[in-house]
């Protein structure tokens, strides 16, 4: 599945392509959570909190702007 692909059906909030989403980009964002977070738990809570706001703002994902 592109990118692309994956942008298209999570704006049209297809579960299927937010799941693919978390999983293709979920452990990148745990470890950059960890530099930041002083608990594994609180770096929990940062990625998770970046997919609530992807999630919520996608319909303005521009591929152009990036």
């Amino acid at each position: 599945m592109t990118e692309e692909e994956l942008i298209k059906g999570c704006k049209k909030g297809k579960e299927k392509y937010q799941f693919e989403l978390v999983n293709k980009y979920a452990s990148k964002l745990l470890a950059i959570s960890r530099r930041y977070a002083k608990t594994v738990s609180g770096a929990d809570d940062i990625l998770q909190e970046t997919f609530i706001k992807v999630f919520r703002y996608i319909h303005k994902f521009d591929a152009n702007k990036g």
